[in-house]
């Protein structure tokens, strides 16, 4: 790759013109003279994964008037087309109904106002704005063309797309907004008519999502996991190159109790399968390899211990038994906590965000259910001193639910010799407020319409986030979003209706659509399709249960995975011949060690031996298969 160091004037994701260095990068040879081919980039960044530099092929598109740079756009993106013009909207001539009563700052000119003159909503969208640039995409420069084809990829790019560059900050604001909103009301008891407007605003959250198909499956799986007494099923199998794993298994957890239960079966192949299950409560660990011997290997750390474990401790440390009894001891009380964390976590929030001043924002009209609603609301703004009070709120209460067995968990960290640094949790807490800094000055405008969303506004600076809810079937049906940033616009749409058990809808961005999707309520089955492509799947919350399926392809890996997670933890009790750890000896570990090491090593065998080694290279192209011949040979040989 050639840095050739000549600055060229780019357009970034939001049309802004940048200047970057262009790097010309050799891709192959030119198939009939054999000479190389070359195509230009820029560096945009780095791989979060992996730190390596992430590069966009450009093309050339002209020069720049005053400078005479070369000007290059990302390629294959070319100047948007204006946004097709919603159909004209039916204007209500009755009068908007009334909200509820608040207990705070009851205003009369509510009902006597005259209703103030809007400008159309869709006169909006008939303007040209040629400055605009379709919804960018992300490439991470890790996937093949082939891959970055897929539906999959696809609807991933535009996500990120939109949420990289100067839009990203008001977008994440969006979204974090209505799900902290939505989370509190889901564990706070707030009903009733006469509600403070912070409720009020809480309540149209949670109710706006509720209502909404995907939005109310997620608040009815929460309320599932959060009491912590849970069973979970999975299955799946996976494919590549002809060679088939399988994996299914049970997750339970009573975590009032402190009881946790976990089995895991694993095949490869159809010749080398293990299986494992393991139990802890609140004095004993329990754990099994079925495929290795009958036995059950067990440990009580709640007993203190003078035989060959505690030996080993006390050799590979300063501490002793007891130091490792109290960390597992501290993690199992905090886990008995967990439910109640999670709801002492909500209400603080709900405190801290009844703190925040809110004023009464001008009314608004919004196309609700195809008619123009007038709607009331709030505004606040944020800044560093609301930021840094959730964050306080935050640690306190994890101080509050967690800070015994914390401070016992560290100190016998420490006795064992590993160094724990006592500031790293403030460090983590700083860079927590650090991060929610780019929340100064943010301002946000909540409208409501009989309960529920009616708009959403945020804006920073040049920045302008206006998420309107537009009704139909449910409050979340039609989504209007319109995101502008210093005289750019982009707009997203999500249309949809329900019939008969069925939900289809579309989402589209600038007017090109980016997937179509169905739903069945009563199934839970899902299809999207983007781009001719198609994922099908099972999302269904119901019964007290949640069951999901994903089945599809992507980078030649077939997989098929199925997840059903109930209330109540069902838990098997693990037979077998009981073995103390806490009693063994030397010999009793090396006969351990020893039956492991021969079961690996068995199913290793197998695994080759049955043909896994054959049928990988064999399935493979060309160019990697005799490598991998190799490989078998040389094992084979040494067999």
């Amino acid at each position: 790759m050639e840095n050739i160091n000549e600055e060229v004037i780019l357009f970034d994701e939001g049309g802004q013109l940048v200047e970057k260095k262009l790097i010309k990068k050799q891709t192959g040879f030119d198939g009939m003279t054999g000479e190389p081919v070359y195509e230009y980039c820029v560096q945009t960044g780095f791989n979060g994964m992996t730190g390596e530099p992430v590069y966009v092929k450009v093309d050339a598109d002209g020069f720049d008037g005053m400078t005479g740079q070369k000007i290059f756009r990302e390629s294959g993106k070319v100047a948007a087309k204006s946004e097709p013009v919603d159909a004209p909207i039916a204007v209500e001539e009755s009068a908007p109904e009334a909200e509820a009563p608040e207990t705070v700052e009851a205003d009369s000119s509510e009902v006597t106002e005259t209703p103030e003159v809007v400008e159309d909503a869709a006169s909006e969208e008939t303007k040209i704005e040629t400055d605009v640039v379709p919804v960018p995409t992300y490439n991470d420069n890790t996937t093949s063309q082939e891959e970055a084809e897929t539906p999959v990829n696809k609807i991933k790019n535009a996500v990120l797309g939109l949420l990289k560059g100067k839009n990203g900050i008001i977008i994440i604001a969006a979204v974090a907004a209505v799900v902290v909103l939505a989370g509190v009301i889901a564990v706070a008891a707030i009903s009733g008519v006469f509600i403070d407007k912070h409720d009020k605003l809480l309540l149209a959250t949670y109710n706006t999502v509720k209502d909404d198909t995907i939005g109310g499956a997620v608040i009815d799986a929460g309320e599932i996991l959060k009491s912590g007494d849970i069973t979970a099923e999975y299955d799946g199998k996976v494919t590549y190159r002809g060679v088939a794993a399988s994996v299914d298994g049970t997750v339970a957890a009573n975590a009032p109790k402190g009881q946790y239960y976990a089995n895991a079966s694993v095949n490869v192949a159809g010749v080398a399968e293990q299986s494992a299950t393991v139990y802890m409560d609140d004095s004993m660990i329990q754990v099994a390899l079925p495929e290795i011997n009958d036995k059950v290997y067990e440990y009580n750390y709640t007993k203190s211990s003078d035989e060959y474990l505690a030996e080993m401790v006390e050799k590979s440390s300063i501490g002793s038994i007891n130091d490792v009894n109290t960390i597992i001891s501290a993690v199992n009380r905090m886990s008995k906590s967990a439910p109640k964390y999670k709801d002492a976590l909500a209400k603080a929030v709900r405190k801290e965000f009844k703190k925040i001043k809110l004023d009464k924002a001008d009314k608004k009209t919004i196309e609700i259910d195809g008619k123009e609603r007038k709607c009331s609301g709030y505004e606040f703004e944020l800044d560093d001193d609301d930021t840094d009070s959730f964050v306080d709120a935050y640690a306190k209460t994890i101080e509050d639910v967690y800070g015994k067995e914390m401070k016992e968990a560290l100190g016998a960290l420490e006795n064992l010799g590993t160094e724990v640094d006592e500031d790293s949790y403030d460090e983590s807490l700083d860079k927590m407020r650090e991060a929610l800094q780019a929340f100064d000055g943010v301002v946000f405008r909540i409208y409501t319409y009989k309960g529920k969303l009616a708009c959403v506004e945020i804006e920073k600076g040049k920045q302008e986030l206006s998420v309107e809810f537009r009704g139909g079937d449910t409050r979340c049906s039609n989504i209007r979003a319109v995101m502008k940033n210093d005289g750019n616009k982009s707009t997203l749409k999500k249309k949809s209706s329900v019939k008969g058990g069925k939900e289809e809808g579309s989402i589209t961005a600038d007017g090109n659509k980016l997937f179509d999707y169905e739903y069945d309520t009563k199934s839970g089955d899902f299809e999207i399709e983007a781009g001719g492509e198609k994922i099908k799947g099972t999302i269904l919350v119901s019964g007290g249960a949640i069951k999901m399926n994903f089945d599809g392809k992507a980078s030649g890996i077939d997989a098929d995975v199925n997840l059903t997670v109930k209330k109540g933890a069902r838990i098997s009790a693990i037979k077998g011949t009981k073995v103390n750890l806490g009693d063994a000896d030397e010999d009793d570990f090396a006969e351990i060690g020893e039956e492991i090491q021969e079961a690996v090593s068995g199913a290793a065998t197998n695994m080759f031996m049955g043909g896994f080694g054959n049928s990988l290279y064999e399935a493979a192209p060309a160019a990697e298969a005799a490598p991998a011949a190799e490989a078998w040979d040389e094992y084979d040989e040494e067999w």
